[in-house]
């Protein structure tokens, strides 16, 4: 929050004057060293996994095919890590 109200700062879309409140409110409710609400991670390990599958299975890519458009090398004696 402290980012937006900067930033909102930052832009002339609030004043001096409103960023000294805005800090000083946040301060009160202990929101400058915690945030009010956590905010879960939303991707996962396994959401990559699935994405690349995704592209090597239903959209037919290749692993080399992957590997270039990611800048990603190929070592050889190393074993695949998709499956």
């Amino acid at each position: 929050m402290q980012a937006l109200v900067y930033r909102a700062w930052e832009l002339g879309a609030i004043s001096d004057r409103g960023r000294k409140y805005y800090f000083v409110q946040m301060s009160k409710r202990g929101w400058r060293e915690k945030e009010p609400i956590e905010i879960p991670a939303k991707e996962t390990a396994s959401s990559l996994r699935d994405l690349v599958s995704a592209h090597l299975s239903d959209l037919g890519y290749s692993a080399a095919e992957l590997s270039t458009v990611f800048g990603l090398v190929t070592l050889p004696g190393l074993r695949s890590v998709v499956s």
